[in-house]
């Protein structure tokens, strides 16, 4: 057994248990987060409703926000498994795990097999990843496509290699199919800088650069020319403007933040292993800067200088852009991860290989993170009162603090074994404590939110998702995408509470809703017959949502309608 996991069928198996372990728990027991998962889910689901897979709708309207890749992976889902939540999931899911599969290869390449291994640990328990990889959004596939292109330029250019050009350039085109030009212009942009870097700029000066560009569009022009045609040019125009254009250039949905809003994050998102983060980045730009003679070589500068310009582009570009949001780095943790790892297997077996207070410091980082964890799932869930305006705590929360515990349990352990000179047993000891705790905050915490979380509850308690008849559902001043979804047919936007009005007098079944805070404005505008369906808080609204209609509890009309 102890041979079979030093190698590679055994790493494999590893990393697997690992990842499932992760992200497989409770995968489908929440309903979906408004309001990126709801709008996919369902832009999938009438995707498969109404056979037409080429161009994206999202509550019967056209969707540009984000081309058709993703909603190809959750359709064949839901045809598979059945149109909900796990099914809507799952891709998430398989993305992630290939993606791990990628990235221990490229460090396995680069490095070691127990870099390798260490780097899928450390990408694989890291909070941001686990937290992608449960997610129906489109940044599994995107990261995963990523992964695969610098995986397949590295192993095709190394020792001057170059077979590299059209498995990158299908690898590119499959990220422009999930996301759009992001999916090209920093892998391309990387790939350029790392050539320069390298005196190799050359290389694109040849035939096998045009195969690579035809292989490129050969994999994403069809759908895009399918889509132009198929909406007249309307689809096309939305996406590269609003969608890449103005967002570069000006904040949008209001995610405006300062330039170092991204390396901040880092520090958050890539918990617990940020806890070596400074240490890893020092090493690395040290072995980067080494001449080939002075470094071991099995630690060559050339990896490192890949990795360090892999990540330096994605933090540069994304935090000089207008719009800031966390996952929009994503890409650059697989190259983060095996960073950390080698800077980690170096010390494991290089004594000499970092200054002695590195480790100890790191020690005392996770048993931060886990206070922090802890106090911070104490507050949010109302055990420990802090004095916060339009505060509602969750109660779930508070139970869930011993998860924090188990960082600290780990920082404990890892001291243990540090002391007694036990390097590669304290590194098993911390991976081991990371997955726990990584898995348990992605199984068990979002099932707190449950009881705030209303679309589903809405739509399967107070009758709104009906299939047998049709009904109307419209909403003043308030919206949640998911709703879309749980109800399985268009949901209206109200402009006003006028319009409201003439909508109860509808000869079908209308459900109205509306947050508590507008009701008093909206209600004494009303003036046709209705009934209060029901009413629940909901924790992004931080406000009561109540649901009229104008049929009684046995589906009679509370008005006469005259029928054409």
């Amino acid at each position: 057994m102890r041979e079979l996991f030093q190698r590679r069928a055994g790493h494999y198996l590893l990393l697997t248990i690992a990842h499932l372990v992760m992200t497989l728990p409770n995968l489908g027991a929440h309903s979906l987060w408004d309001m990126d998962e709801g709008v996919n889910a369902e832009a999938a689901r009438e995707m498969v409703e109404s056979g037409n897979w080429i161009t994206p709708f999202y509550n019967y309207e056209l969707r540009s926000a984000k081309p058709a890749l993703l909603y190809w992976l959750q359709g064949t889902s839901y045809q598979l498994l059945g149109v909900n939540e796990f099914a809507a999931r799952l891709p998430a899911v398989l993305c992630g795990f290939i993606t791990l599969l990628l990235t221990y290869e490229l460090a396995r390449r680069m490095f070691s097999p127990s870099t390798g291994l260490l780097a899928g640990i450390t990408l694989a328990s890291c909070l941001e990843f686990c937290l992608i990889s449960h997610a129906a959004t489109p940044d599994p596939p995107l990261l995963m496509f990523t992964t695969l292109t610098f995986t397949l330029y590295w192993l095709g250019s190394a020792d001057g290699r170059r077979w590299w050009y059209v498995p990158t350039a299908a690898a590119m085109g499959l990220a422009v199919l999930t996301k759009g030009p992001v999916g090209l212009a920093l892998p391309a942009l990387i790939i350029v800088l790392h050539l320069a870097a390298t005196k190799s700029l050359r290389a694109l000066l040849c035939w096998r650069t045009l195969h690579g560009i035809s292989t490129f569009f050969a994999v994403c022009a069809p759908w895009y020319l399918l889509v132009t045609i198929d909406t007249k040019g309307r689809w096309t125009k939305a996406f590269f403007m609003n969608e890449n254009v103005n967002r570069f250039s000006s904040a949008m949905d209001n995610h405006a933040a300062g330039p170092w809003f991204h390396v901040a994050f880092l520090f958050v998102l890539f918990a617990p292993w940020c806890v070596f983060l400074i240490g890893s980045v020092w090493y690395s730009f040290r072995q980067a800067s080494r001449p080939l003679a002075l470094t071991p070589p099995e630690d060559p500068p050339s990896a490192h200088r890949y990795l360090l310009i892999w990540i330096g582009t994605f933090l540069v570009v994304f935090s000089v852009a207008a719009t800031k949001l966390p996952n929009y780095i994503l890409p650059l943790y697989p190259a983060l991860a095996i960073v950390i790892a080698r800077f980690l297997d170096r010390w494991r077996t290089d004594p000499m290989a970092i200054p002695r207070w590195m480790m100890p410091a790191g020690i005392a980082g996770l048993a931060l993170v886990g206070s922090v964890i802890a106090g911070g799932l104490l507050i949010a869930g109302g055990e420990v009162h802090l004095p916060m305006k339009d505060f509602n705590p969750f109660p779930g929360l508070g139970s869930l603090a011993w998860i924090g515990g188990i960082p600290l349990a780990t920082a404990i352990v890892c001291g243990l074994r540090l002391r007694q000179g036990d390097r590669t047993k304290m590194l098993g000891v911390f991976s081991s404590g990371a997955v726990a705790c990584v898995a348990c905050m992605g199984a068990f915490i979002p099932l707190a939110f449950e009881e705030q979380k209303i679309p589903k509850y809405f739509a399967l308690n107070l009758g709104l998702k009906q299939t047998d008849q049709d009904v109307r559902i419209g909403t003043v001043n308030w919206y949640r995408h998911s709703l879309v979804f749980y109800a399985e047919r268009e949901v209206a936007r109200i402009p006003s509470a006028e319009d409201a009005n003439e909508w109860l007098r509808t000869p079908r079944p209308v459900f109205i809703i509306i947050s508590s805070r507008d009701w008093p404005i909206v209600s004494a505008k009303i003036t046709r017959p209705y009934r209060e369906v029901g009413r629940r808080y909901d924790f992004l609204s931080r406000d009561e949502i109540i649901v009229i209609s104008n049929q009684d509890t046995a589906g009679n009309f509370l008005m006469p309608v005259s029928r054409p």
